[in-house]
């Protein structure tokens, strides 16, 4: 949409996609060591995260930009293994007890991506915008029925309603 010489921004998009898929997962540490009351722990973990994550800036600069991405999508990998495992530990969690939780809803994520970068690489023309658009589209109903087969079901759909009458209730 932008223009040709703003191209080069879409392999930098792609390589902080990688990281991004758990950025979310990686945060919830900190509410964890909160709930049972030990911010102590979210001090210690930001002593051993932090310098993991500049150093994956600092390293991936010999590769330019991209390598900056791509080397700081790996070090959230890398340590959102050990900040859920260091923040179960607090509220009596166990690592893989967590992902159990998460597995799906990622996974599915993961086949969607895969499913619609296939889809779209037989596809050649589109304009910027109705690329977007329809790879937007494709990606929540594709998504949506992973979900539904990942979860044998509507659970996914019947939590979100749970979750916005809640909120509703409680006129948030």
């Amino acid at each position: 949409m932008l223009g040709s010489t703003w191209a080069p921004v879409g392999d930098v998009f792609k390589y902080l996609a990688i990281g991004g898929l758990l950025q979310p997962l990686y945060n919830t540490q900190a509410w964890l060591h909160l709930a049972v009351g030990r911010s102590d722990r979210v001090l210690l973990w930001g002593m051993v995260g932090t310098p993991i994550i500049v150093g994956s800036f600092l390293i991936g600069l010999i590769w330019g930009i991209n390598g900056v991405a791509f080397c700081y999508s790996m070090a959230i990998i890398f340590t959102t293994v050990g900040s859920l495992s260091y923040a179960g530990n607090s509220a009596g969690l166990s690592f893989w007890k967590m992902l159990s939780m998460v597995f799906r809803p990622i996974l599915s994520c993961v086949i969607t991506v895969v499913i619609v970068a296939i889809l779209y690489s037989f596809v050649q023309g589109q304009s910027p915008v109705t690329a977007l658009i329809t790879k937007g589209l494709a990606f929540i109903v594709l998504y949506g029925l992973s979900l539904l087969l990942m979860y044998n079901g509507i659970k996914p759909l019947r939590d979100l309603l749970a979750i916005g009458q809640m909120l509703s209730n409680k006129n948030v």
